[in-house]
């Protein structure tokens, strides 16, 4: 009984204290100024009913968490696909990682070609971590020049638009130039040469999150021109071409079979030619500046009908 009195007493506690807390930050609160609020252009306001969501005005936005998409496009999807692009075809349409799926995932960042396939227009990234995600955002914005913005596409765009042709591609990498050691191995007395090898990434833009990864032989001891010799060859389907992504990745491969970063780039589907490129590379901070400043693939990119 003494156990359960002292229980009790402790959660009563607990609930006063965060009654005054609470009473605390409401009194805080204070009304917004009429002449602020006519200032303020774009509204925050809560998800409930998609039927009241469509009847808003413009000026009304809509902050999901990736888990809450994810849940979205699995329980009767189609129909919540439909309902949330009509709304971001005239409203702006935010996308966060919530902190449960931080705690619960072990990636640094959620994947941005997801939530742009369903018409999200601000995805939410973290720039001070560096993974695989913010390369396919860093190549989706390439298409304009890295400003910060680019047009969605018109299947997204309108509910009127043609599907999307699905396109496939055979990607050869043939050799490198000038690829730096990774910066682990830069301090002195590390080691003097790399062993290169380049891993291809196809991210199909889709709801469905297709991918596709291929992986080149590894080049010993040649960081200054390795010859790949690539005779396969990477074939892929793009279900969605404006909005697919393809990642070129390079690392240094040890003895070991220990993959370390050196450099990489990403760019979309949709503005690839074909022919003989030449793919830039990039470091960690998404710059060419230094040891990455003459980094380069030479690849074949070719269309198969």
């Amino acid at each position: 009984q003494a156990r359960y009195a002292q229980t009790v007493v402790t959660e009563r506690q607990c609930v006063l204290k965060r009654a005054v807390e609470y009473k605390e930050k409401t009194d805080r609160i204070s009304e917004i100024p009429t002449n602020l609020a006519k200032m303020t252009f774009l509204h925050t306001t809560k998800h409930r009913y998609w039927e009241k969501s469509l009847e808003l005005p413009s000026t009304h936005v809509h902050s999901f968490a990736e888990s809450v998409l994810g849940q979205m496009a699995k329980k009767d999807g189609q129909e919540h696909k439909k309902n949330l692009m009509q709304f971001s075809s005239s409203h702006l349409c935010r996308s966060f990682p919530s902190w449960k799926d931080c705690e619960n995932s072990s990636h640094l960042n959620s994947d941005p070609l997801f939530q742009w396939s369903l018409g999200c227009q601000l995805v939410s990234l973290n720039y001070g971590t560096f993974d695989e995600q913010l390369f396919k955002a860093d190549g989706r914005f390439r298409r304009n020049g890295s400003c910060g913005y680019t047009l969605k596409p018109e299947c997204i765009r309108s509910s009127d638009a043609l599907q999307e042709k699905p396109e496939n591609w055979k990607i050869t990498v043939l050799c490198g130039s000038c690829i730096p050691k990774p910066e682990s191995k830069q301090e002195p007395g590390c080691i003097s040469y790399i062993n290169p090898v380049v891993r291809i990434n196809m991210y199909g833009g889709d709801s469905e999150k297709r991918k596709g990864e291929h992986f080149t032989k590894v080049v010993k001891r040649n960081g200054l021109n390795p010859v790949f010799d690539d005779k396969d060859g990477f074939s892929f389907k793009a279900t969605n071409p404006s909005l697919a992504i393809v990642t070129f990745t390079v690392f240094h491969q040890t003895d070991e079979g220990v993959k370390h970063f050196i450099g990489g780039s990403a760019m979309p589907v949709g503005c690839m030619r074909e022919g003989y490129r030449s793919v830039p590379l990039f470091d960690m901070q998404h710059s060419r500046m230094g040891a990455h400043a003459h980094a380069c693939l030479l690849v074949k990119a070719q269309k198969v009908s």
